[in-house]
């Protein structure tokens, strides 16, 4: 059994003594009576002689046979053909192993699973379903190994629409993210300029005020004249967004009006000059 020492002797019937040497076939191993193998593998196995020599003569021992016994080693599976396999092929699975004495017992695993029995293990009409790993197990009387496990890969209408159908799906995901993307760029795009619109607005606006302004205003009057006319038609009041500076110059000429005497005209030259000062204003604020 592997693992074993063992000692071989030699003897002879000679005069004088006779010299002993050892051969494992043809090669020389070892000299003296006794020759010891310790922790012997299957490497040591084949068949041993010793061979006496004196000043008279030559003689070769009868062959003796070492068998070193051990468990299987170098278990494999494998498949015959391609491991992408169509639906409705067959498929051929092996077993080997390296064993002393020989394994008899192979034994078939899909996964964790017991499937069959054999050295060769065969798959009529493979569908979808017997895709998967497999591995065999070889034992003797000396102890069992497994193989390292063969995938087969099954090729067919079921795994085509599985592998189209998550395609299609990763597709449409990123489709729908890319125009997710799309719209709120857009939204972004349509709030910018919008907002970008109405500073405009906001910054043409005082420039426009003043156009109508100026628009509107009839020849220059006296000093006196036009803080008549204010008093005249306070009960009218026209307001407009002006700048700053504009803002200033009217405040600082009401302030000129306020000390400015203002002489009372008869009451119908003021009210024809309401009316007509009414229909100034309507008719300004009309654009």
């Amino acid at each position: 059994m592997s693992g074993d020492s063992v000692t071989l002797s030699c003897s002879s019937d000679s005069n004088p003594p006779a010299e002993i040497n050892w051969y494992k076939g043809e090669t020389s191993v070892g000299s003296g009576r006794i020759f010891s193998i310790s922790k012997i593998s299957s490497d040591d196995s084949g068949e041993y002689k010793c061979r006496a020599t004196n000043e008279n003569g030559v003689k070769y021992s009868d062959p003796v046979t070492l068998d070193v016994q051990y468990p299987p080693r170098s278990v494999s599976a494998s498949i015959s053909g391609s491991a992408k396999i169509i639906s409705g092929d067959s498929v051929t699975l092996n077993c080997s192993s390296d064993s002393n004495p020989p394994a008899l017992n192979f034994s078939w695993f899909k996964g964790e699973t017991f499937i069959g029995s054999g050295r060769i293990f065969n798959i009529s009409k493979i569908s979808f379903n017997d895709s998967g790993e497999y591995k065999c197990r070889a034992r003797n009387d000396h102890g069992e190994k497994y193989s390292d496990p063969v995938n087969v890969q099954f090729q067919g209408a079921g795994g085509n629409i599985i592998i189209i159908a998550a395609t299609s799906g990763g597709l449409f995901i990123i489709i729908l993210i890319i125009m997710i993307l799309c719209v709120i760029k857009k939204q972004r795009s349509v709030k910018s300029e919008g907002l970008t619109m109405t500073q405009n607005d906001l910054h043409s606006a005082p420039g426009s005020a003043g156009d109508a302004l100026y628009a509107s205003v009839n020849p220059k009057k006296g000093r006196a004249a036009e803080c008549r006319d204010a008093e005249e038609i306070q009960y009218a009041t026209v307001q407009f967004h002006r700048d700053t500076q504009m803002k200033k110059e009217e405040e600082e000429e009401q302030r000129q009006c306020d000390n400015t005497p203002v002489q009372q005209p008869d009451q119908d030259h003021s009210r024809s000059k309401a009316e007509k000062m009414e229909d100034s204003v309507i008719y300004s604020s009309v654009r």
